[in-house]
């Protein structure tokens, strides 16, 4: 009996072992690179996989300072940087994805880049097919500006990243995280994000209003420990953490899970911190 026992067992592995090495064979990838667009294509263990296709383009946008930059991308991650010289540097990597290696490069043939500059405004915008069945397409945007700059970012899909700047700024992502470090703000400035958590590393202006909003995500906050700023944060689910002392203090919730809270932080606060978030915990914290 335990004989057939094991008998039976080594049966089954090895029949496992076998559906394992046909699913890596299957799995195998072959990729083409020439002068032209990237092509991949491959196999999976449920049949033919997709054709993939990659392109790039390139700017180098003359702007005033100190430069208002307008960058709207619908599918695809968005890099700002502040650098050290005048310009806007743009670059733009389109990847499409579909069942043949022509329907790829029809979809990059149909994406449409434009960047372009007129005083101190520059904007750079990405529009990509509104049908896609059965095919993905992004394009993932890189972009050095004046350190002295004001942002007005919106992406549908993706990822949003702004580092090094100072100035105003308005970000609007629909899904997908947004991260803004080493930003110090200059003016009234909004950070929204529909689903996505939401960091902000940096400072606060001197006076006027920052608001920072995720519908569904968490929300992180680190300011220097010197900050003075009016607080106005709530959650409709989760819990506010904040490090700094705040004074005045005006709390609800339940009597463990701190939803609400408002009040002073510093002596004489000249702007407004307000935070909100639907679903997700907000922390603010001093460094």
């Amino acid at each position: 009996m335990k004989s057939s026992t094991l008998v039976i067992l080594l049966v089954v592995l090895a029949v496992l072992l076998l559906c394992c090495c046909v699913a890596v064979a299957l799995g195998a990838v072959a990729i083409y690179g020439g002068g032209g667009p990237t092509i991949s294509s491959g196999w999976s263990i449920l049949g033919r996989g997709s054709w993939e296709s990659t392109t790039s383009y390139s700017r180098e946008l003359v702007v005033r300072s100190p430069a208002v930059v307008t960058v709207m991308n619908e599918v695809g991650r968005v890099n700002v940087r502040g650098g050290t010289g005048d310009g806007v540097s743009v670059r733009a990597e389109a990847r499409a994805r579909a069942s043949t290696q022509e329907a790829a490069n029809r979809l990059l043939e149909e994406v449409l880049f434009d960047a372009s500059a007129s005083g101190n405004q520059a904007e750079i915008r990405v529009d990509v097919p509104s049908s896609l069945v059965n095919q993905s397409l992004s394009v993932t945007l890189d972009i050095t500006v004046p350190r002295s700059s004001s942002l007005n970012v919106r992406s549908n899909v993706g990822e949003i990243h702004i580092e090094g700047l100072e100035g105003v700024v308005t970000v609007t992502g629909d899904v997908g995280d947004i991260v803004l470090q080493d930003v110090a703000l200059t003016g009234d400035s909004e950070i929204r994000s529909g689903v996505g958590d939401v960091t902000f590393d940096g400072q606060l202006p001197e006076s006027g209003q920052v608001s920072v909003n995720s519908n569904v995500g968490s929300i992180r906050i680190v300011l220097p420990r010197g900050s003075q700023f009016l607080l106005d944060a709530s959650t409709n689910v989760g819990e506010i953490d904040v490090a700094f002392d705040v004074q005045d203090r005006e709390t609800g919730g339940e009597r463990i899970v701190r939803r609400e809270l408002r009040g002073r932080v510093g002596a004489d606060p000249q702007v407004t911190l307000m935070v909100r978030s639907g679903t997700g915990g907000i922390e603010i914290e001093g460094r």
